[in-house]
Formats: structure tokens, sequence, C-alpha cells
């Protein structure tokens, strides 16, 4: 298989293209609410929601099969968005509400799949995803919950990183904090509703966590975050797709789809950080004195500036007295 094939024109069949729209959505949504997730330092309560989505997942799909599985994802991961800011909100710790959040709602989710027939095959299913498999008729609702996601976070982006570095002067300047942790808890939620439903519950978390990091580490520039890890998203979203067709139909070696756009990520990841630490270094390297004989000799230029400039001092200085007189 060629290069071509496995960029361009895989995704000509049916079903890749269904899955490239809608991770492309999904990971660039998931890039930019990530962002925000890693200024705030919330990647625990993201992994707090990913869980609170696993039962709703189990019981809209005992209910109404596959097309159950967005209904109940939305409303349990609302529900945990809202148990956790009103935990948090309550004086409970954060780390406290979200392992409470988190062991209840995971613990519901095995006990309804365990009551189906085939028990390990959609448990696999909700926990490792199913990117290929996306019905045609939940494309458009998985998009939709994803650019209403992405609505609610540009709506408030402005206070929400006013909130991300000065709470208090948020505050103080009347922004609504319960507000604020609401809508992005639940812009959260429903980011990890369209990632569970396509490349599981267990795999989410790459989504949101890993584009914000890459972002940080290539630019300090704060509005150039979000779109350096939309783009990142995106590529990576793409390459994944591409990578798992390649060696799943070019090498006859099954690949999840789910776990290879996820292991693109943090490859990706690596290599980014790989290159920021070593023009680091190369930045370091460049600022130090290049050799202890021109540090000397600069040292020596200095002290005799200095010396000229003392001299040239107490001349003026002696010539001033003597105008006096």
């Amino acid at each position: 298989m060629s290069l071509i094939d496995a960029l361009f024109t895989a995704f000509s069949i049916p079903f890749m293209a269904r899955a490239l729209v809608v991770m492309l959505v999904l990971a660039v949504v998931a890039g930019i609410v990530g962002v925000l997730v890693n200024l705030r330092g919330l990647e625990f309560i993201s992994d707090g929601l990913t869980h609170a989505v696993f039962p709703g997942l189990a019981i809209g799909l005992a209910v109404g099969g596959t097309s159950g599985l967005l209904p109940g994802a939305a409303i349990a991961a609302l529900a945990g968005a809202l148990a956790l800011t009103w935990l948090d909100r309550a004086g409970i710790t954060s780390d406290a509400a979200i392992a409470i959040v988190l062991t209840a709602t995971f613990s519901v989710g095995v006990i309804v799949v365990s009551k189906s027939d085939d028990y390990a095959g959609e448990l696999e299913a909700l926990l490792f995803g199913r990117v290929l498999t996306i019905p045609p008729e939940q494309v458009v609702p998985l998009v939709v919950v994803s650019l209403i996601a992405l609505l609610a976070v540009v709506l408030t982006l402005k206070q929400q990183l006013f909130r991300a570095f000065d709470a208090r002067g948020s505050r103080a300047a009347g922004d609504s904090g319960l507000a604020l942790d609401l809508v992005l808890n639940c812009a959260i939620a429903l980011v990890v509703v369209a990632a569970a439903s396509t490349v599981g519950t267990l795999l989410v978390l790459a989504l949101l966590i890993v584009p914000g990091a890459v972002a940080r580490l290539v630019t300090g520039r704060l509005w150039w975050l979000f779109p350096v890890a939309a783009g990142f998203a995106a590529i990576g979203a793409w390459l994944g797709l591409a990578a798992g067709f390649a060696v799943s139909v070019g090498a006859g070696v099954d690949l999840p789809a789910g776990a290879t756009i996820v292991a693109v990520f943090v490859v990706g990841y690596a290599l980014v950080l790989g290159v920021s630490a070593l023009s680091g270094r190369a930045s370091r390297a460049s600022r130090a004195p290049r050799s202890p004989r021109r540090a000397g000799g600069a040292a020596t230029s200095a002290a005799r500036a200095a010396g000229t400039a003392a001299r040239a001092a107490g001349t003026a200085a002696a010539t001033g007295a003597g105008e006096g007189r």
C-alpha cells in the first residue's frame, strides 16, 4: 500500500470517511477544550467525567441499542458534571469528590453491562470504542454534540482564561465562578460523550490532555495555544486513522483504530517534547560564555572601561573645583 493510498484514498471508503469526519471535528474541539483543562489543572476531573459516562453508555445500549448510546452518555455526563461541581462547592475536596463519582458510576456501568448476553463484547466496545463502525445516523449527532461544547467554551473564553489565571480577580470583576465552572465541566462532559462513543471511555483522556500539553511546549503565547492544540489534534486523528488502515489492510495486522489514534497522539507528544528539550539545551548553551579566554578578555575590557570612566569623572570634578575658585 502506497503512502497516498493510506493518507487519501482510504477515506473514499464510506466507513473510513465517517470516521474521519467525526474524529476531525471531535479532535479539534477536544484540543481547544483541553487547553482550558490544562490551564485550570482539571485533568483528574476530566478523568472522573470519562468514568461517569460509562453507566450512561451501558444503560443506553441496554435500552435502545447503538442508537441509545449518545443520549444515555449525554445524560450521565451532564449529571456527573453537575455532581462534581456541587460536591466541590459543598466543601468536599476535589480529589475526594472525583473519586466518589468515579467509583460509584463505573461500578453501576459494569453491573448493567454484566446483565447483557454478550457481556465481553459489549464491555470491550464501551471501553475501547468503535471508531470504524459509527452508524451513518450517528455522524450528525456526534458532530452537533462536539460543536455545542465548542460553542460553550468560545462564548465564555475570556472569562474562562481570566478565572484560570486569577480566580479572585475574576470574582471581583463580577464573573460567577459557579457558572463558569458549570459551563467548562459541561463542555468537558460533552466532549467525553462524543469521544466515549468513538474511541471508548478508557482512551478519552488522551484527546483532552495531549493536544493542550503539546501546545504548552510549542508556544508561550496565550492565544496561540488554541490553534496549535487544534491543529495537532486534527493531524493526529488523521494520521492515526491512516496508520491503522495501512497496517491492518496492507500488512494484515489488525489494529484497533481508537488505540492507534491515541498512540499517534502520544508519539507526537514525545517528539515535540524531545525537540523542545534539545532546543532548550541549545539555547542555554548559546547564552553561556564560549571560552574562558573570551570571558577573561571581556572582563579585562570592562575593567579598563571602568577605569577610564573613573579618571574622566575625577578630571571633571577637579576642573569644576578650579572653576569654582
